[in-house]
């Protein structure tokens, strides 16, 4: 059944990847052909929660935010982790159904998922829309209409056509981005995190970056220790070991 493929997927030994999330999308897809809004339940939030996403995926195309709207109150009724993950796939649908290009159209519609649907997370809906701009991965490769530029390592926070509002969700994603362009270098992503200006910003970006170091230290406490001493400072070094101990909770190791 869907929720033994998902555990055999975990245990399985493969990577924490935008590949097991691809894969995984599979399971969402059967769970929406075979159960409705109410099969979202069965959605563990295993590999960045690439069950919800593509049920999610299927819930707006079938029948747009009146769907979305059901299946997040079928969400809510597990409580506060279970429904912020699928505030957080809902973000990632809407970036896929808009088209890459429309980044802020996406944006847009969370702000509308927001004034339809009762106790709607919304920074987890930003949150999910900008890890979709970075990843982009639904037509099998990057899309060429993401919002990325290598010659700009705080593309698109900078952008003026994302309002204030939106950038918390933008800098919680960007060092996935700056860690992609510099080839794996957390030092260039915790010195782009440094030189961000306002101070809930940069919090969010180092945040981000001790994200980013999760995967790497592969349950390792020792390996936690090593690359968060790479942070600027007894300040971020302590913020990314919190951040990590943190993750082991909410995503596992």
């Amino acid at each position: 059944g869907p929720t033994e493929a998902q555990e055999d997927l975990l245990h399985s030994g493969l990577p924490f990847d935008g590949q097991t999330h691809l894969l995984n999308h599979t399971v969402g897809d059967y769970l929406f052909q075979k159960y409705g809004a109410k099969g979202l339940l069965e959605c563990r939030d295993y590999f960045l929660s690439s069950c919800y996403h593509g049920f999610v995926l299927n819930i707006i195309a079938k029948g747009g935010m009146p769907e979305v709207k059901n299946a997040f109150a079928e969400c809510f009724k597990k409580g506060p982790t279970v429904y912020t993950q699928c505030a957080h796939a809902i973000g990632h649908g809407f970036l896929a159904n808009s088209g890459y290009k429309n980044l802020t159209k996406a944006l847009e519609t969370c702000d509308q998922a927001e004034a339809a649907i009762p106790n709607f997370t919304i920074f987890n809906c930003y949150d999910g829309v900008f890890m979709e701009n970075i990843w982009a991965v639904h037509e099998g490769v990057s899309s060429p209409d993401r919002w990325v530029k290598k010659s700009d390592l705080v593309y698109p926070c900078n952008d003026p056509r994302i309002d204030d509002k939106y950038l918390l969700g933008c800098w919680s994603n960007q060092p996935s981005l700056v860690y992609q362009f510099s080839k794996g270098d957390l030092k260039k992503v915790a010195e782009v995190c440094l030189n961000v200006r306002e101070p809930k910003y940069q919090e969010m970006c180092f945040d981000g970056l001790a994200r980013q170091i999760h995967p790497l230290t592969e349950g390792s406490a020792t390996k936690t220790l090593e690359l968060c001493e790479l942070m600027p400072g007894i300040k971020w070094i302590g913020f990314c070991i919190v951040t990590n101990a943190v993750s082991s909770f909410s995503v596992g190791d």
